[in-house]
């Protein structure tokens, strides 16, 4: 984005454009006087509030700020805002609104259309996140003082677009890296993000990877290891070959400048995953962790079982790519170690963690996303742990994840949410590991279906007992049995039948006590 200021007398236009433009300054010598008033400004907007301010109300509105830049306040009874090129007087404001000298005025911009200067203003437009025109007219309701023409970039949930710092003068707009409404911006944008030529996936053979910034002057840092580039990682100066599976990390650095917001691409190669050796590039630990709490303790591996994989690997591959999957990335020591979110003991609270999170699902590639979050902890510190991730604005990322993952899942899909505030990723340790008095449950549920129940499948003899823990719930049921019936006894009445019902289920409790796992 660039800027070009031009003044005439007291006139000034700003006019913020996605074109290249030149600048230039022009000033009447002959007139000084006419140079002691400076035009106000768009400072600083918000086109997709989700929980940076209310108004109110109470609603997450979108918002306008306009500042003063001049030492003595100034009146803006009979400015106009406007979303419109062809409409410059679309809303105006009203009489005896002032700005304070250096200060700020904000208006909110959701269609409520209220001009009680006493109260707080809203316009009768609201702001698009897609981008749209937008425009400061004078009263006269031609001259134009700031306009983003022919429309401001797309915006990020909470994140606000304007001016930095306070210099009118030879201004410079853009992503700013802390939302500020009714007060001083940041002294410089942020920079945009890394632009990346290959999208993440599933890959099978080698390609090159290409890395571009529309930040002129901005040099790109990358890893691919996952974790964080700093200004110390490699310099992208061309092409990178990717060969195996790889999460490329980049971000963008200019002085003077706010760094980019980290963006990530996660490149997977399949033969990869599925051949992974037990310690994954001797980097993750191989500290024994207890299966559960008082058991035993075993050694962490990241090994698919050579025995299940060998002479499957068509077969697993073409599974793996029939799902969703989700692909997480951060520094290594915040989650392991001991500041690490993984390896936290459970009597201790687990930190929260910047992560990137990333969808990669083949069936829908337009749902394929990138969003930075929050993880933490989300179970007891065991051989597996299940995490929690949260979509905060705290670290960067926006105050919601907006995905079709569920809308595109098997079941109620018409209903799912699109907007999460939290997604926990379930281990199920306690699912998937046996212990000396609870079976596995995945293991038990399958030979349950095949044997349980007084059903026969595969020849398997029917009197067959289901496992301990199921006996436990289901042995008082089959021993509550109806007393035999003489041939002169009449049939249970309904009121019985319903106490016999009743009873039955007193039996329950237990399997509810069953159900929970961490």
């Amino acid at each position: 984005m660039h800027a070009v200021v031009s003044r005439l007398g007291a006139s000034s236009r700003l006019t913020v454009s996605a074109r290249p433009v030149i600048a230039c300054s022009v000033i009447d010598l002959l007139e000084p006087r006419l140079l002691m008033a400076v035009q106000p400004v768009i400072s600083e907007f918000l086109a997709s509030n989700k929980v940076t301010n209310v108004d109110e109300n109470g609603d997450h509105s979108d918002w306008v700020e306009i500042f003063n830049p001049n030492p003595t306040p100034l009146d803006l009874s009979g400015y106009f805002l406007t979303d419109k090129s062809d409409k410059l007087n679309k809303w105006q404001v009203p009489a005896g609104v002032t700005i304070p000298a250096n200060g700020y005025k904000l208006i909110w911009a959701d269609e409520k259309n209220r001009t009680d200067p006493a109260g707080p203003l809203h316009t009768n437009f609201a702001l698009s996140k897609d981008g749209e025109y937008l425009a400061l007219v004078e009263p006269d309701g031609t001259t134009i003082d700031t306009e983003f023409a022919p429309a401001f970039p797309s915006q990020e949930d909470d994140v606000s677009y304007g001016l930095a710092g306070t210099n009118v003068a030879t201004p410079t707009y853009g992503k700013l890296p802390t939302r500020t409404p009714g007060a001083a911006n940041a002294g410089s944008v942020q920079l945009a993000d890394v632009q990346f030529g290959t999208q993440r996936g599933f890959f099978t053979s080698v390609f090159s990877l290409t890395m571009t910034t529309p930040s002129s002057g901005a040099t790109i840092r990358y890893t691919l290891d996952g974790n964080t580039p700093t200004s110390s990682s490699p310099a992208y100066t061309g092409p990178i070959s990717i060969s195996k599976t790889t999460v490329v990390r980049a971000i963008a650095f200019k002085s003077g400048s706010t760094s980019s917001v980290v963006a990530s691409q996660s490149y997977i190669f399949l033969d990869d995953v599925i051949h992974q050796p037990k310690n994954l590039r001797n980097q993750f630990p191989t500290t024994p962790k207890q299966i559960s709490k008082g058991t035993s303790s075993v050694a962490q591996d990241t090994e698919m079982d050579p025995a299940v994989v060998n002479g499957n690997e068509a077969v697993i591959k073409a599974g793996l790519t029939s799902i969703p999957t989700l692909s997480i990335s951060t520094d290594f020591n915040k989650m392991f170690g001991a500041n690490g979110v993984y390896d936290q003991p459970e009597d201790k609270v687990t930190p929260e963690q910047p992560i990137s999170v990333e969808l990669i699902d083949p069936a829908h590639p337009d749902s394929n996303d990138g969003v930075y979050g929050i993880v933490d902890g989300q179970s007891h510190d065991r051989m597996k742990r299940s995490l929690r991730l949260s979509f905060k604005t705290d670290f960067g990322g926006p105050s919601k994840w907006e995905t079709d993952l569920l809308k595109n899942g098997p079941l109620n899909g018409d209903t799912a949410m699109t907007e999460l505030d939290d997604l926990t990723l379930r281990a199920g340790n306690n699912r998937s590991w046996a212990r000396d008095n609870v079976p596995a449950a995945y293991t038990e549920d399958e030979w349950y279906q095949r044997h349980a129940g007084g059903r026969q499948r595969g020849g398997v003899a029917r009197d067959v007992r289901p496992p301990l823990h199921q006996r436990r719930v289901l042995g008082p049921l089959q021993r509550r049995r109806a007393p035999r019936r003489e041939a002169a006894t009449p049939r249970p009445t309904a009121s019985t039948r319903r106490t016999r019902s009743r009873s039955t289920t007193t039996a329950t409790p237990r399997a509810t006590r069953r159900t929970g796992t961490p």
